[in-house]
């Protein structure tokens, strides 16, 4: 579900660290 995807990203994203984005790509995060 992308909407389901881009709400946990987004609640994620502000304490993520910029080298490991590819950790919220879509088919590496758990929902």
């Amino acid at each position: 579900n992308p909407f389901e995807w881009l709400k946990k990203v987004l609640e994620i994203i502000p304490d993520h660290k910029a080298n490991r984005l590819h950790e919220l790509l879509p088919q590496n995060l758990e929902l």
